[in-house]
């Protein structure tokens, strides 16, 4: 069954390549970028981390350690468009900033005392400088400038909407939020946070058991997941149509997947494992083998950089 749903995903991306290429324009603007750089979390070192994907795609660069102030367990990361790494501090619940080449200083945008409460994942709508993020300690999905300048408010009116989240991902074309939670499931909200947020993989409708990281692509109806229980890097219909699949599982060498990333333009969806201790990727059509970049490493979440 997994060979035929593959089959028929290279079918659907063989006929979108096809469009795609038909409509191609000679404009700057629609030049393709690739994925450049991968920053990640190292969840137990304390450290933020950088894999130059051009140059040397098997060596991991420290660019923040405890020693620079990084001492609550990162885990969520967002890049956002001016050259900032935002990360969260789990153990620390602090919301933390600093520049994207290391150069320093890593800086406190949110605090306990700012109502941050074990933040896990986080993510950024570089178009009106927001950061939204899982406030895993008091249920709830808060936002906030990204700047640090304002008070982080809660969606959905404050009620509590997670367990203990790891990731989240936002959806302009749609207005939307999405958030995966280890209590098994991924719910969709609205992103002004009006209303009430809505499950829509759980274990009824999908092989779920503890969803972590995830990202959502809407120019292409789809959304991937790592689930940590399962092995499984999975993919779904953002539009909540079909049955989700795992592109990739246990049988392709995965232990404890967790962060996750996707480079449509290179056909290559990257992910963590933190059983293990590898980021590896492969073809994002699920065809073709896991392909090891850097060990000896724990993360729970990663952001990548196009140029």
């Amino acid at each position: 069954m997994k060979n035929l749903l593959k089959t028929l995903l290279l079918l659907a991306a063989m006929f979108s390549l096809v469009v795609s290429n038909s409509c191609k324009k000679d404009d700057d603007e629609d030049k393709i970028t690739t994925a450049a750089n991968l920053f990640f979390t190292f969840y137990d070192n304390n450290t933020i981390n950088q894999i130059d994907l051009v140059n040397s795609m098997n060596t991991a660069d420290v660019l923040y350690e405890s020693t620079d102030g990084v001492t609550g367990r990162p885990a969520g990361i967002t890049l956002t468009s001016n050259g900032y790494l935002i990360f969260t501090e789990e153990d620390g619940s602090r919301i933390l900033r600093a520049p994207k080449n290391g150069s320093g200083p890593v800086e406190v945008l949110y605090e306990s005392t700012d109502g941050i409460s074990t933040p896990t994942a986080i993510t950024i709508d570089n178009t009106t400088g927001v950061i939204y993020w899982c406030n895993s300690g008091s249920g709830q999905i808060m936002k906030a400038p990204a700047n640090g300048s304002g008070t982080p408010a809660a969606l959905f009116s404050g009620a509590i909407v997670i367990d203990y989240a790891y990731g989240i991902a936002i959806d302009k074309v749609n207005n939307k939020i999405y958030f995966a939670d280890f209590n098994g499931f991924i719910k969709s909200g609205n992103l002004d946070g009006s209303g009430t947020p809505a499950i829509m993989w759980n274990n009824s409708n999908s092989t779920m058991y503890y969803p972590s990281n995830l990202c959502v692509d809407p120019d292409h109806n789809k959304m991937y997941w790592c689930d940590e229980y399962y092995d499984h890097v999975m993919v779904a219909n953002l539009d909540g149509t079909g049955t989700p699949y795992a592109l990739y599982d246990s049988s392709d060498g995965i232990d404890r997947a967790d962060a996750i990333a996707i480079d449509y333009h290179s056909n290559l969806i990257y992910w963590s494992e933190t059983s293990n201790n590898v980021i590896a990727r492969a073809r994002l059509d699920g065809y073709g083998s896991r392909q090891v970049l850097v060990t000896g490493v724990e993360s729970y979440a990663m952001v990548l950089e196009y140029k």
